[in-house]
């Protein structure tokens, strides 16, 4: 989700509408961390945002957040691969990791990257919320980010956050 897609949920009041909210976190933040900064770069995607954020944000788009194992056939194709793009290594012209350029970038940059299935920024880039739970009440985050070193950027790997923390 970029931030001038999700930029369109913030204008909606979506922050103020209990009623995107069922999944919880109502009331506890009113806008992305760093939102003012982020406005600058409407191509890329949104970040510091908590998985309560994230399924508001669904809610309102009348969708939802991909399940694990969803995430993970988008990500993996249906002939298992490594890494979005095939079983080919990770290098620098097919996603954003390893904190180069320091940033995250506009989606869709690297299309090398691509899954099977033409989806854009599957490693690296931005951690991704899932609606599964990893163990007690902590949500899964896939795909790795900007920040983080190459093993992150696997199609299998996966982390844990709580739901209240913005990432």
């Amino acid at each position: 989700v970029t931030v001038g897609q999700y930029q369109r949920f913030v204008d909606d009041e979506g922050y103020r509408d209990p009623g995107w909210w069922q999944a919880g976190g109502f009331g506890q933040v009113s806008q992305p961390d760093g939102w003012d900064a982020q406005l600058a770069y409407p191509s890329r995607p949104v970040v510091s945002v908590n998985w309560y954020e994230a399924a508001a944000f669904c809610a309102w788009a009348h969708c939802r957040l991909p399940t694990e194992a969803e995430w993970e056939r988008a990500a993996r194709g249906s002939d298992g691969r490594k890494h979005p793009w095939g079983d080919e290594p990770i290098d620098e012209n097919r996603a954003n990791y390893g904190g180069k350029p320091g940033h995250p970038t506009p989606v869709g940059i690297y299309p090398l990257g691509k899954s099977a299935d033409d989806i854009c920024d599957m490693a690296g880039n931005v951690w991704e919320w899932c609606a599964g739970l990893r163990e007690a009440a902590s949500r899964v985050i896939r795909g790795g980010s900007w920040g983080r070193d190459s093993e992150y950027c696997r199609s299998a790997g996966r982390r844990a956050g709580g739901p209240a923390r913005r990432l």
